[in-house]
């Protein structure tokens, strides 16, 4: 590899600095080409608009299921007041039998 001469920036062109970058950029391609990174970079990027997908698709699932469970349970709160207030009145019925039971043993 050619190691550049450090200068002074004044005493750098601006073509100086884009072929300097240039020469650079080939470096880091050539070198991720030998360490074979460029073709795991390219699978990566392939990936990533996949996985985004996928991670919509769970998104919009799990958005659906949580709409799904908040309208069940709006739906079946009626039933629950209902049966509450079913439940407090056998509870009632049960307190006032025990307070004052029939005798059934006496009767024929």
């Amino acid at each position: 590899m050619m190691q550049p001469s450090i200068k002074p920036a004044d005493e750098h062109s601006a073509g100086d600095i884009i072929a300097r970058i240039g020469s650079l950029t080939r470096m880091l391609r050539d070198s991720l080409r030998e360490l074979g990174l460029d073709q795991a970079i390219a699978e990566a990027a392939e990936a990533i608009p996949d996985a985004r997908d996928r991670l919509y698709y769970v998104v919009q699932m799990t958005a659906q299921a949580a709409e799904r469970a908040l309208n069940s349970v709006e739906a079946s709160q009626p039933h629950q007041d209902q049966m509450e207030k079913s439940a407090k009145a056998l509870t009632q019925r049960w307190d006032d039998w025990f307070a004052d039971p029939i005798d059934l043993a006496g009767r024929p």
